[in-house]
């Protein structure tokens, strides 16, 4: 599990680079309620856990540990901006200053890469969710 979160940290890691700017990838500069990066792929989940449960019928169980698993993937990324934050898995993560749009992309690329991890039969679907955001969804070249 510690190589998978570090593999997804790392790829966030290298994207932000050049990515120092006031921008954002929702297009908005103060982004609350449903306009929130968090907001958007939560729906996202959400969406892909419907399609799962119709799909499967897993048990409730299976369903909350893959959301639990998603959006602790999110909050590490997130965490390495916030000097307080306390990540879960990547804890040993140095902390970097970053604007909004570097934290968006870090939190939408660990969403991406968790949630195709768990609701494989939905790939299509968060691919076209990250090119929605302009976002590039392949990467494997800057994977080692």
């Amino acid at each position: 599990m510690t190589k998978f979160y570090s593999l997804i940290l790392g790829l966030g890691f290298l994207l932000v680079v050049g990515c120092s700017n006031n921008k954002s990838i929702t297009g908005k500069s103060n982004p609350v309620s449903n306009e929130n990066i968090a907001y958007f792929w939560g729906k996202v989940a959400l969406d892909a856990t419907a399609n799962d449960t119709e799909r499967f019928s897993p048990r409730p169980t299976i369903t909350s540990r893959y959301l639990g698993l998603i959006f602790t993937a999110v909050f590490d990324a997130w965490s390495v901006y916030d000097p307080n934050a306390k990540p879960v898995y990547h804890k040993n993560q140095k902390k970097i200053k970053g604007d909004l749009m570097d934290k968006e992309v870090a939190i939408s690329y660990a969403a991406y890469r968790t949630l195709l991890e768990y609701y494989y039969s939905d790939s299509l679907y968060f691919k076209d969710k990250m090119l929605e955001l302009g976002l590039d969804t392949d990467l494997n070249n800057l994977i080692s």
